[in-house]
């Protein structure tokens, strides 16, 4: 059996030492994975129990092989690893891994140390980490309620005079991009009572006003919900429909707001509505979309932005809503994306990995 290790990892329980045996058993590691954004050692595990039971900690170390100096020793305490990775690009929140430099080659070796204090030491191993997918500008914190840490997996930005709008479930919540400081401007702005089975996906700004929108799913009624940011006023009493298509993001596009569809079998659409109303005012073709997973859109002119997640693969896509065509496509530096907003020259997300907002220019944008 194999066993994936990194530096910093802990485990949830060391077993408890119940033999003094230490044995002269040497460890074997392989590379396992080596993309842009995880590399992955195997550790050999331990072919007796006696072994298992009495090992208290690993050590990994790893080198810059241009210089042999230490990059990072870190240690794995504990006689069981749970599953964990080596970040070249920057540290896992969970626990505090290495900064590995972009193209560099490393030399990494494990030791494991036994109750005894004895150590053994495994062999070598070499690889050359990839090249960057891009820059991550800046870093910031999401924001708190009351003071407590929130967890961003659904959340969703967007810009707004010179900093950022959050929407996470039902808060939303305004960020200065300059110093991280964010407040709460509304904590649940639904009507009482009332819970969707899904929070709000997206949503769209335009002028003071926020838009946004939920799914009655046995009515198959898209209800748009207005925030005035400025008032933080609610109006929810817009309702349209979507036949045979299901809604699934929302942007400010053109004057107005642009929805994607999904029609089932891959299929997609972009309709134009009025912000205020929700009539329809553009209808655009259907168009076969496949093989990812969107998380939002960005708009830049009469094209979007796309963040399209793949596994170990992201990327950001320009293309036509109008016909569906990719006119150009950059890989995303953020590992897990989540929500997308364009600036102009760089693009805003949450890393969901990291729980931060970033802001990134892709390799060759």
């Amino acid at each position: 059996m194999l066993l994936v290790a990194a530096t910093g990892c802990t485990s949830d329980q060391p077993f408890e030492a119940e033999f003094t045996e230490d044995g002269d058993w040497t460890p074997s590691i392989q590379l396992a994975q080596n993309d842009y954004s995880r590399i992955v050692l195997n550790i050999d595990r331990p072919p007796r129990l006696s072994l298992l039971k009495n090992i208290t900690r690993y050590q990994v170390f790893l080198q810059a092989k241009e210089n042999l100096s230490i990059v990072r020793h870190d240690t794995i305490p504990g006689s069981w690893i749970s599953p964990a990775y080596l970040f070249p690009t920057y540290p896992h929140p969970y626990y505090s891994g290495p900064v590995l430099n972009h193209e560099a080659e490393y030399i990494a070796k494990v030791n494991i140390v036994y109750n005894s204090g004895s150590a053994f030491e495994s062999n070598e191993i070499m690889f050359r980490t990839p090249a960057s997918r891009g820059d991550l500008v800046k870093v910031l914190p999401l924001p708190r309620k009351n003071g407590a840490t929130i967890y961003f997996y659904d959340g969703f930005l967007s810009l707004y005079k010179g900093g950022l709008i959050i929407l996470n479930e039902f808060m939303v919540f305004r960020t200065d991009t300059s110093s991280g400081d964010g407040i709460l401007l509304k904590d649940n702005f639904l009507q009482p009572g009332y819970n969707p089975q899904i929070p709000f996906r997206s949503f769209a700004i335009v002028g003071n006003m926020l838009v946004t929108f939920y799914v009655d799913w046995p009515t198959r009624k898209t209800t748009l919900v207005h925030l005035n940011l400025e008032t933080l006023d609610v109006d929810s009493s817009v309702t349209v429909s979507f036949p045979n298509a299901t809604p699934m993001s929302l942007i400010s596009f053109d004057g107005g707001i642009l929805i994607q569809l999904f029609k089932g079998e891959d299929q997609q659409q972009f309709v134009k509505l009025d912000p205020i109303s929700g009539d329809i005012l553009e209808e655009y073709p259907s168009f076969s979309w496949a093989g990812f997973h969107v998380n939002d859109l960005a708009s830049e002119d009469q094209t979007i932005w796309v963040s399209e997640r793949r596994e170990y693969d992201n990327r950001l896509i320009q293309m036509d809503p109008s016909t569906g065509a990719v006119l150009r496509t950059f890989p995303n530096p953020v590992f897990r994306p989540q929500t997308l907003a364009f600036d102009g020259s760089h693009f805003w997300q949450i890393d969901t990995e990291m729980q931060k907002i970033v802001k990134v220019r892709p390799a060759g944008f």
